[in-house]
């Protein structure tokens, strides 16, 4: 990959609600994927490498033949059931929380830490040595999907990998030696740049003003894989839109609030209990540092400077 940069483009224009429906068609045997990352780039550290401030990655991603139904009969709610989500915390940054982020961006100007790493709703977080090994499970999981024996000859499938605003994940994958995402089987594309989008909000929107647009509703975003499951959807429901819904949309109205029912209860609080974890070994440590600081205060006293 290092050697051979990724090119995200926007997907394809979509002028009308015929349009939309040949877009649907192309996509009938296709992996649909979305890729968020989190990093560590305001901590004052100086870090170059982009996987070096890496600090978590999800992945969801809908295998469209492995629907049970075809995906015009099935409900949006239905197809939603079958997404699969991945999500990686890297050692390096693990015990980064809202909590225990030491910036000083937070201390001095009084800004909340944003990522919420351990709020993952819809898997297990799974920590992974460095940013480098999370960039390899992310690309295996849509390779080894993208690469499935039951299709004629081997031919690879076509995945269609989606971002949200694309700068970060572009630079990560670029900085990754990973070979397994090569044209002309994958296709990269910015999500926040389809002119369908665009065109309704006049400029590039939040996720979560998309989001409340099409009637989904995405607790915790900033959390990496809570973003790409939140994009699978929102993709999901353009193409499921009735004529009445584009038109209704398009004309900048908001959809009906549509449930999934698609979050894993289970993984979150065992995430959240991850979490508690973490911030309780910050804190004895936060209390052994001041504890041997007072003492080498207290051996100090009138004996010249501090060691160390």
């Amino acid at each position: 990959m290092a050697n051979n940069l990724m090119s995200v483009t926007a997907p394809p224009p979509v002028y009308g609600y015929a349009e939309l429906q040949l877009a649907k068609e192309s996509l009938k045997d296709s992996i649909i994927a979305a890729v968020d990352m989190e990093n560590i780039d305001h901590t004052g550290r100086r870090i170059q490498d982009p996987l070096d401030k890496l600090s978590e990655v999800g992945i969801a991603t809908l295998d469209m033949r492995n629907l049970p139904g075809s995906f015009e009969e099935m409900s949006f709610a239905e197809i939603a059931r079958f997404i699969e989500a991945r999500h990686y915390i890297t050692d390096n940054w693990s015990w980064v929380t809202p909590k225990t982020c030491p910036a000083y961006w937070h201390i001095n100007t009084g800004k909340p830490h944003v990522a919420d790493p351990y709020h993952c709703r819809y898997a297990t977080s799974r920590r992974t040595p460095t940013g480098k090994s999370a960039m390899e499970q992310i690309i295996n999981f849509v390779a080894i999907r993208s690469n499935a024996s039951h299709l004629a000859q081997s031919k690879r499938r076509h995945a269609m990998v989606m971002f949200w605003d694309a700068h970060l994940e572009r630079t990560t994958f670029n900085a990754t030696e990973n070979k397994n995402f090569d044209k002309p089987d994958t296709t990269f594309l910015d999500l926040q740049k389809w002119d369908l989008i665009r065109r309704r909000y006049k400029d590039q929107p939040s996720c979560s003003t998309l989001l409340h647009s099409l009637g989904i509703e995405v607790p915790n975003l900033h959390n990496a894989c809570n973003d790409a499951v939140a994009e699978v959807l929102a993709f999901i429901r353009i193409l499921k839109f009735t004529e009445e819904e584009y038109n209704a949309w398009t004309g900048k109205q908001n959809l009906p609030t549509i449930r999934t029912n698609i979050q894993d209860t289970k993984a979150y609080r065992a995430n959240r209990k991850m979490e508690k974890q973490m911030e309780e070994r910050q804190e004895a440590r936060r209390r052994n540092r001041n504890k041997n600081k007072g003492k080498n205060n207290g051996k100090n006293n009138g004996n010249g400077p501090v060691p160390g």
